[in-house]
């Protein structure tokens, strides 16, 4: 059973062009879609939709490296109470890719701004992967734990999660009034 937040409508942002196939995105709109009486509309938003969802997933295909007003026209309708964000983008450096991911972040919370879909949300779900722990630098810590210290620092290449973190922080101090949360993943290997 997942642990979702027990309401109606939700944004799922599955992946974005560059992707490693939207796997997180994939599977929160899959496990979201299993319950249908709880998630009425799910609406799933990528730049191709690669499989069939369930009745209830409504999918816009979106750019999101375009700019907040390009992103809001493909939004016009789209409203909800959660958001889960796990669109992410792979560029040749830590510094692109830094500025690529903290840009859609921003830009996509900036169109709901524009479509008025963000007087409805109550909790932007941020969804990380394993470099939020920097397993991409090398050796890492083990276990790897949510309350480990962020590497930041002149030794540390940017991580664009933490801008992404940040952002959310701003807007949380700039008094919009949804919650956020990250959500951190443990790498599973199998």
């Amino acid at each position: 059973r997942h642990s979702f937040p027990t309401r109606r409508s939700s944004i799922s942002v599955t992946s974005c062009a560059n992707t490693h196939k939207g796997i997180l995105g994939r599977e929160i709109v899959l496990a979201l879609g299993e319950d249908q009486k709880q998630w009425s509309t799910i609406h799933a938003i990528s730049r191709s939709q690669k499989e069939e969802y369930p009745s209830t997933v409504k999918h816009r295909h979106v750019d999101l490296t375009g700019d907040a007003n390009s992103i809001a026209n493909d939004l016009k309708g789209v409203e909800a109470e959660y958001l889960f964000f796990a669109a992410y983008i792979q560029k040749d450096s830590e510094q692109e890719n830094w500025d690529v991911n903290g840009a859609i972040l921003k830009n996509f919370l900036e169109a709901l701004k524009i479509t008025g879909a963000n007087k409805k949300l109550k909790r932007v779900l941020l969804v990380t992967g394993a470099k939020q722990y920097g397993v991409h630098l090398g050796q890492i810590k083990n276990p790897m734990e949510e309350s480990d210290p962020w590497l930041k620092g002149p030794e540390w290449p940017p991580n664009f999660y933490y801008n992404q973190q940040e952002i959310l922080k701003k807007q949380a101090a700039d008094g919009r009034s949804e919650e956020h949360t990250s959500e951190l993943q443990s790498p599973r290997l199998s």
